[in-house]
C-alpha cells in the first residue's frame, strides 16, 4: 500500500512528511456550549460539575476544573462558546486557575501537545504569564505541591506586558519570554517534547529540516513558523511514563484567553532518532449500480482540515468532484460519486491541512459497465474536429467526416481501448456542416457539428 504523506494543519498529523502521531486526547470544544459536557462525572472537587461523555471516548474527558488551593477563584471562571474554552478573569488580580486531563498514557517517546489559542485582554499585564502548560504524571487537582516533584516539562505563554498592550486589540505572544516575533489573533500552537535519549529529526511545519536533541529538548511552532527559543531541562527527567497533562492561568490581567482543538498523543520513533511514517491505512473504490462508492481510513490525522475527493477517467488529469471535512483523528470516511463516467474511473485524495499544505494519496478505480458505443463532438480545431469515443471494450473503428451531399471530407482508420478515447479528425480548409460517423464492427453512429 502507498503511503498518504500528511502535513502540518490534520489531519490530519502536524508535523510535515508523515510523522506518525498517536493522538490519545482530542477535543474540539465547539461540540458542545455546555461546560459540564467537557468534565468526568466522577469530579466533585476542586469546582467540578458532574458531567456526561466527550464524543464517545471517556478519556476524552477533563479530570478536573479548579484552582490550586480550593475552588475556583471567584474572579476567574470556565466555560465554553463559539471561542473555545473560556477562561475569563473579571479583575486584574492575580489566580491560578487549572484544568487537567488525567490518566492518558503519551508514551515514552516524542509527545506533543497542539492547540488553538487566543485572547481579548482589556488591561496590560503588570506581573505574572497568563497561561502555563505542564506534561507530568500523577498530577492532583486541588494542590500545587506535585508542581516540581512530578512535573516533566512545562511551556510558559506570555502577552504583552504593560505599557505594550492595546485593550481588547489582537494579541501578540511571547514564548517563555522570547520577544523577537508577535503573533496577532488565533494561533495554533504546536509543542514538540523529545523523551528519548537521541536526537530525533523531523520536517518541521515550514517544510524545514528540524532536529531535536534528547532528554526533554522541544520545539515550539506557532502556525508555521519555530520559535526559536532553548527549553528548559525537565523538572522530572526520571518520570517514566507521562500520564496527565494541566492549563494553568496566573499573572495579573483582565480579561479571557481560549483554548480549542486541543490534542495531546506521541510520535513513536524506531530507538536511533528515526520517525516512523505514517500510512492511510486504507483507500477503496467499489461500483454499487451506477455509482462509485469511496471507503477510506486514517491512523490518525491531527492537523487535516479536509479531505478533496478527485477522479479521472484517464488516471493522469483529476479534477474535484467533491469535499468531506477531516475529524481531526483517526477515521473512516464514505463518499459516494452518483455520477461516474461509463467505463473506468479513477479517484485519488487530497488531504488538505489547515495551512493549505496538501498531499496526495494513491490512485484507485472503479468501472461503470456498459454495453453501448457513444459518440461526443467536443468541438472543433484549426486542425479539425474533436471527438470522444466511449467503447466497452478495445475494437477498431472508421471515422468519416461527410458534407450534406455525401462527399468526403475526411476518413480515417483506427484503433480504439476499453474507455473513452479523444482523437481529432483532420478536416483541411473545409467550412461548414459536417457529419461525424463512427462504425465499428459492432455499431454505427454519426453525429452533426459545424466547423
Amino acid at each position: 500500500m502507498k503511503k498518504l504523506l500528511l502535513t502540518i494543519l490534520l489531519a490530519i498529523p502536524f508535523l510535515a512528511n508523515a510523522q506518525n502521531q498517536t493522538v490519545v486526547f482530542y477535543q474540539p470544544f465547539s461540540a458542545s456550549t455546555t461546560l459540564k459536557d467537557y468534565i468526568l462525572s466522577s469530579n466533585t472537587t476542586a469546582g467540578g460539575t458532574s458531567g456526561g461523555p466527550i464524543i464517545d471516548n471517556n478519556s476524552a474527558r477533563f479530570d478536573s476544573f479548579g484552582q490550586f488551593y480550593g475552588n475556583l477563584p471567584v474572579n476567574t471562571t470556565y466555560s465554553v462558546d463559539g471561542d473555545g474554552l473560556k477562561i475569563t478573569k473579571s479583575t486584574g488580580s492575580v489566580s491560578q486557575a487549572t484544568a487537567q486531563i488525567k490518566g492518558l498514557n503519551y508514551g515514552t517517546d516524542v509527545v506533543f501537545a497542539q492547540f488553538d489559542i487566543n485572547t481579548s485582554i482589556s488591561s496590560a499585564i503588570s506581573s505574572g504569564t497568563p497561561i502555563f502548560f505542564y506534561f507530568g504524571q500523577g498530577y492532583t487537582s486541588n494542590n500545587n505541591s506535585d508542581q516540581n516533584t512530578i512535573l516533566y516539562q512545562s511551556l510558559a505563554i506570555f502577552f504583552p506586558t504593560a505599557g505594550n498592550v492595546t485593550p481588547n486589540s489582537d494579541f501578540n505572544i511571547r514564548i517563555n519570554g522570547n520577544n523577537s516575533i508577535t503573533f496577532q489573533g488565533k494561533q495554533r500552537i504546536t509543542w514538540i517534547i523529545n523523551r528519548t535519549g537521541n536526537a530525533v529529526n523531523y520536517t518541521g511545519l515550514d517544510n524545514s529540516s528540524q532536529t531535536l536533541n534528547g532528554n526533554g529538548d522541544y520545539h515550539v511552532w506557532v502556525g508555521s513558523t519555530k520559535i526559536n527559543i532553548a527549553a528548559p531541562a525537565p523538572s522530572n527527567s526520571g518520570t517514566p511514563t507521562m500520564t496527565d497533562f494541566r492549563i494553568r492561568t496566573a499573572g495579573t490581567w483582565t480579561g479571557f484567553l481560549t483554548l480549542d482543538n486541543l490534542a495531546i498523543g506521541y510520535i513513536p520513533t524506531d530507538g536511533s532518532g528515526k520517525v516512523l511514517p505514517v500510512e492511510l491505512t486504507q483507500f477503496k473504490a467499489k461500483t454499487n449500480a451506477s455509482s462509485v462508492n469511496l471507503n477510506w481510513s486514517t491512523a490518525n490525522e491531527l492537523n487535516a482540515s479536509h479531505f478533496n475527493v478527485t477522479r479521472s477517467s484517464d488516471g493522469k488529469t483529476f479534477g474535484k468532484i467533491g469535499e468531506v471535512k477531516a475529524a481531526g483523528k483517526a477515521n473512516n470516511y464514505t463518499y459516494t460519486d452518483f455520477s461516474p463516467a461509463k467505463g473506468t474511473n479513477y479517484y485519488q485524495l487530497l488531504e488538505e491541512d489547515f495551512d493549505g499544505k496538501i498531499q496526495k494519496s494513491e490512485v484507485v478505480s472503479a468501472k461503470i459497465a456498459t454495453s453501448a458505443l457513444e459518440v461526443t463532438v467536443e468541438g472543433t480545431s484549426s486542425e479539425g474536429v474533436i471527438l470522444n469515443i466511449f467503447s466497452p471494450k478495445a475494437t477498431t473503428a472508421k471515422i468519416t467526416l461527410t458534407n450534406l451531399n455525401g462527399q468526403k471530407i475526411a476518413e480515417r482508420e483506427t484503433v480504439i481501448t476499453d474507455g473513452y478515447n479523444k482523437t481529432t479528425v483532420p478536416t483541411g480548409t473545409y467550412k461548414g456542416l459536417l457529419i461525424a460517423t463512427v462504425n465499428t464492427p459492432e455499431t454505427t453512429i454519426s453525429k452533426k457539428t459545424i466547423k
